[in-house]
């Protein structure tokens, strides 16, 4: 019962905050870079497949924050499509892409654990351009709704994935560094706001 109730709260949430956000971007309230939302969309799809893919028990449940991720990314990106955003990729972008290329490459020969593992890496590092544009700024660009919304339905999948670590340990590796880099975001934007 706990835990139907925890996945009809994350799943609220998740389509609320969606649904704002999308709006924040339509008002030009927020602008997030295309580019950005397909490497993120491609990170979360890999690691998904390559969840299900690997060896243990798993069940939707256990890894909804991925899930929610694809569905998020892909209504960010309809969005972006739709208000006429371009898809322009920087040299960092493209050595994203080009790792994402080398670890399904990886992945055909060492596994589907390890693929998962380095697609948790590489979206660690996809969040580096939004950090370092964090880091310098002197006015938030990014969404305390978004961010804020995500840290906590990213605490509700911990919560979910962690009591079954033992038979499905990868589900919440997810959550935990969705957990740790929207932490660090969050940080980096009170920053800005109190400076």
């Amino acid at each position: 019962m706990r835990r139907a109730l925890l996945v009809v709260l994350f799943t609220a949430l998740s389509a609320v905050t969606m649904f704002i956000y999308c709006q924040q971007v339509l008002s030009g309230v927020v602008q997030p870079r295309l580019a950005s939302w397909v490497i993120f969309l491609i990170g979360s799809i890999l690691s998904l497949v390559s969840y299900f893919a690997s060896a243990g028990k798993h069940n939707a449940t256990n890894n909804l924050a991925n899930i929610a991720d694809v569905l998020a990314t892909l209504a960010v990106i309809v969005v972006l499509t739709l208000q006429g955003s371009r898809l322009e990729l920087s040299t960092f972008d493209q050595y994203c892409l080009f790792s994402a290329g080398g670890i399904v490459v990886i992945w055909m020969f060492a596994g589907h654990t390890t693929a998962n593992l380095l697609l948790q890496g590489l979206m660690i590092v996809g969040y580096f351009p939004m950090i370092r544009s964090l880091w310098s700024a002197t006015q938030n660009s990014e969404s305390f709704v978004l961010w804020g919304t995500a840290l906590v339905t990213s605490s509700i999948a911990l919560c979910m994935s962690w009591r079954n670590r033992r038979v499905d340990p990868l589900a919440p590796v997810y959550a935990i560094r969705a957990c740790i880099l929207v932490g660090i975001l969050l940080a980096l934007m009170f920053r800005i706001e109190l400076s």
